[in-house]
């Protein structure tokens, strides 16, 4: 194939009085400079934005894990609490099958074949599926009417553990109160009042692979 030139544009004007004109040719496409010029200044402005945005978000990022550590270290005393309760029969439960657990706050039991995505909730979710969650090495956090810093903080922490077989489910439960519960597999513990540095260290220490039942 051989090559195809631009469209052009032939531009006839006076040259001067008496003479020839002259034929002036011009491609089309060919930007002005100041155009060229804006162009890249945009593109420019956008791409140190974008730059700058990542280096706060990551920041930020390694700011939250910082706090959270900390406090996980804190609140190690705060483990003998945790109440280790009795694994109760594990299966998992077929489509359209119920079960009536004897625990409103199960650490174990049937579960369902899915699981919620790790995050924060308000609106409650099928225990069958939190149960399910824990299994597979989730920790899942209730509240009911804490106070707004409390809800502040556990909703920061979901974005530090949304992994799979290692994150956070924060949902509802009427009936608490004030007072926020910590589940993992077997494990459970209250805090009523809220304590950021139990709480960190509960998750620090039961979230993983470590803690799911296959």
């Amino acid at each position: 194939m051989g090559y195809r030139d631009s469209p052009r544009k032939t531009l006839t004007v006076p040259v001067s009085k008496g003479s020839k004109r002259k034929k002036i040719v011009r491609r089309l496409w060919a930007p002005p400079k100041w155009r060229d010029t804006l162009v890249i200044s945009v593109i420019g402005s956008m791409s140190l934005i974008f730059i700058a945005s990542l280096a706060i978000d990551r920041w930020q990022g390694s700011e939250l894990q910082r706090t959270f550590s900390e406090a996980a270290a804190r609140g190690r005393s705060a483990l003998a609490r945790v109440e280790t309760l009795p694994e109760t029969e594990s299966k998992e439960l077929a489509p359209g099958e119920t079960y009536e657990y004897k625990d409103a706050l199960p650490t174990s039991g049937p579960f369902d074949r899915r699981w919620p995505k790790n995050g924060f909730y308000r609106e409650e979710i099928a225990t069958r599926r939190l149960v399910s969650s824990l299994k597979h090495g989730n920790v899942v956090i209730y509240y009911d009417f804490p106070a707004p810093d409390t809800l502040g903080t556990l909703r920061r922490w979901t974005a530090l553990f949304d992994r799979d077989w290692g994150g956070i489910v924060v949902v509802p439960k009427s009936g608490l109160g004030a007072a926020v519960v910590l589940t993992a597999w077997d494990k459970r513990l209250r805090l009523d009042p809220f304590d950021p540095a139990a709480a960190a260290a509960f998750i620090d220490t039961f979230t993983g692979p470590g803690y799911a039942r296959r």
